[in-house]
């Protein structure tokens, strides 16, 4: 008789528990060491290996059975919705040509997670695919037309492949990261922060620097122009003054840029160009500006779990 068994498959990636046929595919339990039971559940599943353990005591040491149990639950994953999301943490990505930097946000239940690799590493991914979201129709151009903000739909980010090969999306990849930490995990937000265009003249380029602070509590980025600087130098400036951003949190570069974002009361230290640099206090950020023959074009300052306007 063919017995009916269930493989959570690794070559894969996928959590999409699926039947095989087998002939005395897993020989009798008995004799066989705890670590050859674990060593056969890992080459099957994504899951942990205290995972791979716990599910081995709960099904008489029958490793197929535990792997039917871990397949169950990897499918129950996508059950957590309605879970509090109290934490969360923005992850950056910058072009190796400073042309643009992406911020993704994403919330969990607890801190604890928050700060875990996967789901840090799977912040890290998304912020480097919508790198690849070129400015929309919709973005928001800089006054000075040269730099601009598109705000990247999540629903498509997560129906993306990773541009590194692997062979499911990242709405797979995120159930993967709710399987393995067991909590409620949703992609709030992404946007890229790029230049309009690329200029074949040095001199017109834009160049964006991006900075992260305290965790991924705070992620900033700064467009700047200069016809005399390097790219290496407007990029180690730019993020000084993205670090600067994210220290001192100006609502507009100036007041022609409050009234181009129709903020209200905006005046004196909420200009970025009048408050006192904070990496040369003895200056200003436009007399910053003027030692490097440079002129911001856009920033962004994200904090996480802020009230999102409509």
């Amino acid at each position: 008789m063919l017995a009916r068994g269930v493989v959570v498959s690794r070559a894969t990636g996928s959590l999409v528990a699926r039947a095989f046929s087998q002939t005395g595919f897993w020989k009798s339990a008995t004799g066989t060491s705890l670590k050859e039971k674990l060593t056969y559940m890992r080459a099957r599943t994504e899951a942990g290996v205290m995972d791979c353990k716990k599910a081995l005591e709960q099904s008489n040491m029958d490793p197929d059975v535990a792997l039917k149990m871990l397949s169950e639950k990897a499918k129950s994953a996508t059950g957590k919705e309605g879970r509090v999301l109290k934490a969360a943490s923005i992850a950056l990505a910058s072009r190796e040509d400073g042309s643009g930097v992406a911020f993704v946000e994403g919330t969990s239940e607890t801190d604890f997670v928050a700060k875990n690799e996967l789901f840090q590493t799977l912040l890290t991914k998304l912020s480097h695919q919508s790198l690849l979201f070129p400015p929309s129709s919709k973005a928001v151009v800089s006054l000075d037309g040269v730099s601009s903000l598109t705000a990247v739909e999540v629903a498509e980010l997560l129906d993306q492949k990773p541009a590194d090969g692997e062979a499911e999306s990242f709405k797979e990849l995120v159930s993967k990261v709710i399987f393995s930490t067991g909590e409620n995990i949703v992609i709030r937000r992404a946007a890229v922060l790029q230049a309009t265009q690329i200029p074949s003249d040095p001199a017109k380029r834009v160049v964006v620097s991006g900075y992260t602070h305290g965790d991924g509590r705070v992620a900033t980025a700064v467009a700047l122009q200069s016809p005399t600087a390097s790219l290496e130098t407007l990029k180690s400036f730019g993020k000084d003054l993205a670090m600067h951003v994210a220290a001192c949190s100006p609502k507009a570069i100036d007041r022609q840029h409050a009234e181009f974002l129709q903020l209200v009361g905006a005046s004196g230290d909420d200009f970025l160009l009048s408050q006192s640099f904070i990496v040369d206090d003895s200056r200003t950020v436009t007399q910053a500006l003027s030692k490097h023959n440079a002129k911001i074009s856009s920033f962004l300052r994200w904090e996480r779990g802020e009230i999102l306007s409509a």
